[in-house]
């Protein structure tokens, strides 16, 4: 998926001896109890990009200075000048990155933000200027903070610039969140609501993940809380992302009145990447050949059904939709499979299949086990009826198996499953061996499958070349009929 930048991202690259330095920085303006702006800065650098020296004593480090302008044309309003220095490390440890935070305090403005950059072992710097957003900051307006995104907030055990309100933030810089990161946090603050509404003017904050550039609330990812006024106001929320599609979001906060009036809000964007998950929330099963499925016994089954034909991010969506047994959805998840098989008739492909569903539990499902829940019915399902089927249900000294051939099948051909039975019932087949890409390739195959009468025989030895184990199997292997 294609990556859209929300964040200050500089990579300089360096040619010969320098290193590449690499380094991370965002920001977010808040307001101190007397009503002073302030910038919060953050800052981490790739340690494996800084030049490190070994020292008298076989340990090595690096280091870093960095100074921070910010600017109104001409004149200097802030200005910061600091060096951040690697641990010295043991040879055999691995670099970490260096993060650090800074406060710098500016009145409302609109200004410019440089940055120089200089890694202090190889002389190496760089110097970049960017615009910052506006700050504006009013004592007679209800008003949230910027948003701080976070990936993790836990209770303050010692002191640290990061530490605020008695939490630990760990900032989240890059504003993107991977398969990983299963939780977004935010740290926001509102100001000013004992000013506007008064001791007794109860309020709501509300908080939510929003399709981008909407305020399209993204299924179930909203919160709502009862707030008292107060002059600072600060928040600390979460959403689980584990059930967030990929894609491209906004955070919004609200504060609204008792009548629904939105008093002050505030949004911020980021980027979920959970290649786990697959995004259904902008599908609609209204008038399709769906809608008329509403017992939701009915569709988890033909939902399971789906498994020998599914993608592993389907699969894994499919069993997450399963256990929160969501009607609507488990809808728009069924549609959606059969509309990404075919576009312009989703209902046929089902029907053909659901035909292939029947077939596949005559011939191999037996007791409450259904017939795509066997592996005879998975490849069945998967792959199509083969062009030969010969089964072997009893014969001296091996177990119940089944010998399968595809002419063709997609780009390969003379392609051929063995299942086997090693429960010896008749019905319960597991692939033992099979050519096909993706699937068992066991050389050991004629051993297992004798194994009833080989127990003396070491399993893990390859069968040698041209040696034959079981003549009846191995002629039916090369030669299916």
């Amino acid at each position: 998926m294609k990556r859209t930048v929300f964040f200050i991202l500089f990579i300089i690259s360096y040619l010969g001896a320098f290193a590449q330095l690499k380094f991370v920085l965002d920001y977010a303006a808040f307001k101190t109890p007397e009503g002073q702006a302030y910038l919060e800065v953050y800052l981490a650098i790739s340690g494996r990009s800084l030049t490190y020296e070994v020292d008298s004593n076989d340990t090595f480090s690096g280091s870093a200075e960095l100074t921070y302008l910010i600017e109104d044309g001409e004149k200097v309003i802030a200005f910061d000048k600091f060096q951040l220095n690697s641990p010295n490390y043991e040879k055999t440890i691995e670099v970490s990155d260096m993060i650090d935070l800074r406060r710098m305090l500016l009145p409302n403005g609109s200004y410019t933000f440089t940055i120089i950059a200089k890694d202090i072992k190889s002389k190496d710097k760089t110097e970049k200027t960017f615009d910052l957003r506006t700050i504006e900051f009013k004592q007679e307006k209800l008003h949230f903070s910027e948003i701080q995104l976070a990936n993790n907030v836990e209770p303050a055990t010692t002191e640290s610039p990061f530490v605020k309100n008695g939490f630990l933030i760990s900032p989240n810089l890059t504003h993107y969140y991977k398969d990983t990161d299963s939780m977004l946090y935010f740290y926001v603050e509102l100001y000013n609501s004992m000013n506007i509404l008064g001791k007794e003017g109860k309020f709501l904050t509300e908080y939510a993940i929003v399709a981008d550039g909407t305020n399209d609330v993204i299924d179930d990812f909203r919160g709502i809380k009862r707030q008292d006024p107060v002059e600072i106001l600060p928040m600390i929320h979460s959403f689980d992302l584990r059930e967030l599609p990929s894609g491209n979001y906004e955070l919004l906060l609200k504060a609204v009145d008792q009548k629904n009036e939105v008093l002050a809000e505030r949004r911020i964007k980021f980027e979920n990447n959970n290649t786990l998950l697959l995004d259904y929330s902008n599908v609609s099963a209204s008038n399709t050949f769906v809608d008329s499925i509403n017992d939701i016994a009915e569709l988890a089954f033909y939902i399971k059904a789906l498994n020998p034909i599914s993608t592993p991010a389907e699969r894994t969506f499919a069993e997450n939709q399963l256990g929160y047994a969501d009607l609507d959805f488990m809808k728009r998840f069924f549609l959606n499979f059969w509309k990404s098989r075919n576009s312009t008739n989703p209902e046929e492909a089902w029907l053909d299949y659901k035909t292939e569903i029947k077939k596949a539990d005559e011939l191999f499902g037996y007791g409450n086990i259904q017939g795509f829940q066997t592996e005879r019915g998975r490849v069945f399902l998967q792959y199509g009826r083969p062009d030969v089927m010969r089964d072997v249900p009893y014969e001296y000294n091996t177990y119940p198996y089944s010998v399968w051939q595809y002419n063709k099948l997609g780009g390969q051909t003379n392609r051929k499953f063995i299942f086997y039975s090693p429960s010896m019932e008749m019905l319960g087949y597991k692939v033992l061996h099979s050519n096909v890409m993706g699937e068992v390739i066991n050389h050991n195959w004629e051993y297992e499958l004798e194994n009833r009468t080989t127990s003396g025989v070491t399993l893990g030895r390859e069968i040698e070349h041209n040696e034959v184990i079981n003549e009846r199997a191995r002629d039916l292997w090369n030669n299916p009929r």
